[in-house]
């Protein structure tokens, strides 16, 4: 016997559901939007895989899920016989297994639970109308349900602020066979009269009531956990828009999320003016991991362009920025100077050496990694009391190439090399040799320069995940115009 229902909207009294399985559909909360259509900067993938974990956990996950749903009480009548069920509980759930598939249809999900067995345990009272009199019992009874199915279909659809919200559109429960036990001595023809009624109505009752539990969990819980996940990520002085760009699109083999991705000033919400390109991926997929994740060269773009308009890029060093303490600081300073002879020669004050960004770096992203080509000076003054004067400028530009890791669900970058040149000499009190310069340039980048450059690359950029989600074996390659991150995770609990 199966019901067959379609969605309520009552709430059941059904306690706080466990995390793992909001994970399981958080799977798709970093997914939403149906108005902008915008090109993303960031988009992810999740194949097969990921849905294959998902239902290896979901059995002992339900499984919690059904043990703390609560029902509420059933008053109903069946010819002759009054029936009234109070205390319900279901008890001592046990899943033999779980399937999940994409289903392009439906755009979302199906999932298939099979072969759920429990007890039911429920106080009752019943009435026999027989005419001339009434025979009433009250008691206990247990329900033993065995073979229990039930199939799903689930869309992701969105909400009004673009954020996912799965949907059941449908539920199906079929309990096969279910064992109706009294706790208490009924008299027999009073037996064969309950015994013919009840049982068929509990058990028509139970899948009714199990599809609503799940119903109410999938689009009344799961909305509520989505909204707390932060489609925005920070580090240091800059915020990461991670907001969704379109809605959900889902296929035979993957559900495919696109995102923003752009990095800009947290104080600032000016737009950038860069744009995201079309970014290559359909040949890229690594089917064997359950996550794949693209990043435009878009994301970097926009992080070299906020940093170079609120001069994130500068550094200066000089006697009053080194701490008493810092000796080799010092002795750095001294030897950079003594460089270039005619700085210490005519020159009274101290040294201070300034580099600056001059214009937006230039970013690209190939097969060897992310080329950035920053474009600075180089300023040298001296400084007596108060008064700063300015010896020479330098125009230069550093070429860097770096690749990544991934470290606490954070990309790391890791500096390769740098490259130096020297393009001009400008604002010339002395006049250094040439090689003077280009000796004392290439020291002050490495010096100072490199080292503001590698600072920031070790704040990382957050990479969207879930809480008690660990990335597991990441793999990361470089592509012409973006970045390719294929991995599996793994859930906290199920380790």
């Amino acid at each position: 016997m199966s019901t067959h229902i379609h969605p309520v909207s009552s709430v059941l009294g059904t306690s706080t559901l466990p995390a793992a399985m909001n994970t399981v559909f958080l799977f798709f909360a970093l997914v939403a939007g149906i108005f902008a259509q915008e090109k993303p900067g960031v988009v992810l993938r999740l194949n097969q895989e990921a849905l294959d974990y998902g239902s290896r956990i979901a059995p002992d996950v339900l499984r919690k899920v059904l043990n703390k749903a609560s029902f509420e009480n059933l008053e109903d009548k069946e010819g002759p016989v009054s029936y009234k069920f109070k205390q319900i509980s279901l008890e001592q759930s046990e899943i033999e297994s779980a399937n999940f598939s994409f289903d392009p249809s439906i755009n979302g999900i199906r999932a298939s639970i099979q072969r759920l067995s429990a007890f039911v345990k429920l106080d009752y009272e019943s009435s026999i109308d027989m005419s001339i009199t009434k025979m009433e019992h009250s008691g206990s009874a247990e329900i033993s349900l065995q073979d229990v199915d039930i199939d799903l279909k689930v869309a992701v659809e969105a909400d009004s602020d673009r954020r996912a919200k799965p949907k059941t559109l449908e539920c199906k429960a079929s309990i096969k066979d279910s064992e109706f036990n009294f706790s208490s001595i009924v008299v027999h023809w009073m037996y064969s009269t309950m015994s013919k009624v009840l049982p068929n109505k509990v058990r028509e009752w139970t899948e009714e009531r199990l599809c609503r539990v799940i119903t109410d969990y999938i689009d009344n819980k799961m909305p509520e956990t989505i909204k707390e996940v932060k489609l925005s990520a920070e580090m240091d002085e800059f915020k990461v828009d991670y907001s969704p760009v379109s809605k959900v699109s889902v296929s035979q083999q993957s559900l495919e999320a696109r995102h923003r991705g752009e990095v800009s000033w947290k104080s600032d919400s000016t737009p950038s003016s860069q744009k995201p390109d079309d970014i290559p991926r359909e040949d890229q997929d690594d089917e064997d991991k359950m996550f794949n994740l693209w990043l435009d060269e878009f994301v970097a773009k926009t992080f070299a362009e906020s940093a170079h308009s609120h001069d994130y890029l500068k550094a200066r060093i000089a006697e009053d920025t080194i701490s008493e303490e810092d000796q080799k600081e010092k002795l750095r300073l001294s030897y950079v100077s003594s460089l270039i002879p005619e700085l210490s020669s005519n020159s009274a004050g101290s040294v201070q050496v300034e580099v600056s960004s001059s214009k937006v770096p230039d970013v690209e992203i190939s097969e060897e990694g992310v080329r950035v080509q920053l474009h600075g000076d180089v300023l040298v003054s001296t400084r007596s009391g108060s008064n700063s004067e300015q010896q020479f400028k330098l125009k230069t530009t550093v070429k860097l190439l770096a690749k990544a890791h991934i470290e606490k669900n954070r990309l790391i970058p890791d500096l390769l090399s740098y490259d130096v040149e020297t393009s001009e000499l400008t604002q010339i009190k002395i006049n250094p040799k040439e090689a003077d310069a280009f000796k004392f340039t290439h020291m002050v980048v490495r010096e100072i320069a490199v080292k503001q450059i590698e600072k920031i690359l070790r704040k990382g950029l957050p990479l969207m995940s879930l809480e008690d989600l660990s990335l597991i074996d990441p793999t990361i390659r470089f592509t012409n115009g973006s970045m390719h991150l294929a991995t599996d995770v793994q859930y906290k609990e199920y380790s």
